[in-house]
């Protein structure tokens, strides 16, 4: 094959992968590395390609394959993460992760699966629903999390693809989300405000960029979440404030004043879903 034909059967094995037709992902690929095999592209896209199979054998053949082209293709280091969760090895993963970000302190996708692990929660593993309790650090989300909110560039989002954009809305929505999990678990009931507040702000931009029609209930449960925090640091006029801001999702006076109500005495048990 040609230089071109290579880059079309290429540019044919993304898409077929993107869109979940793994078999013919394989195929053009297989094809392509039989022709290039030391392309580090091409070889971390076979390996990808396979785990998203859960063939974690042949993934990380073609891993340390992609590694021993490039031993610093951030991608492929990231993939022996991934593995290793596939694996249940996760203090593997989160040293490879480390290493990740260590070589590229910009790789956000390495560094927001550093802050599922830590919370322990799981969003991009497709092999399990909820991993077992290992790490449950929130002062390192916290710390991990600060870093990538940091990183926040709306004119940058603008310049994305819409389908590039859609998953960088998730890293940051749900980065956001656990930062604010870890602040509450901390106690740090301020700075957890803060964090839902900046999570609205985000709800806000990715919304304006997108330019979809705001939704009737976004937002509720971050504002809802705030309304209980100050009412738990005893602050009754930020109360009152976010009630108010409540009344803009439209709900029926009734309900409103019983779903008020609630809030109220969830508050007063500490019952906060984040």
């Amino acid at each position: 094959m040609n230089k071109k034909e290579i880059a079309t059967l290429f540019l044919q094995a993304q898409k077929h992968k993107d869109r979940g037709v793994y078999d013919k992902a394989l195929a053009n690929l297989q094809r392509i590395v039989a022709e290039v095999p030391d392309d580090v592209r091409y070889v971390y896209l076979l390996a990808s390609t396979y785990l998203e199979l859960h063939d974690t054998d042949a993934a990380t053949q073609y891993t340390n394959q992609a590694l021993a082209i490039q031993p610093d293709y951030v991608e492929a280091i990231e993939l022996q993460g991934l593995i290793a969760e596939a694996q249940k090895k996760y203090n593997d993963a989160e040293k490879y992760y480390l290493k990740c970000i260590e070589l590229d302190k910009d790789f956000i996708h390495a560094r927001f699966l550093l802050i599922e692990l830590y919370s322990n929660l799981c969003y991009f593993n497709p092999y399990e629903e909820l991993k077992p309790i290992v790490f449950d650090e929130p002062e390192k989300v916290v710390y991990h999390a600060d870093i990538l909110l940091a990183s926040f560039d709306p004119e940058k989002i603008k310049k994305m693809t819409s389908s590039k954009r859609n998953r960088t809305h998730i890293i940051y929505g749900f980065t956001s989300r656990l930062h604010s999990i870890a602040l509450y678990k901390l106690k740090r009931y301020e700075d957890c405000i803060r964090s839902l507040e900046y999570a609205l702000e985000l709800m806000e931009i990715f919304t304006a960029i997108s330019k979809r029609k705001r939704e009737a209930f976004m937002g509720l449960m971050e504002e809802a979440n705030i309304l209980k925090l100050y009412h738990i640091l005893g602050n009754r006029p930020k109360v009152e404030e976010y009630i108010e801001k409540l009344r803009f999702h439209h709900i029926e006076e009734r309900e409103f004043e019983e779903m008020i109500q609630t809030f109220i005495e969830e508050a007063e048990r500490g019952e906060i879903y984040i």
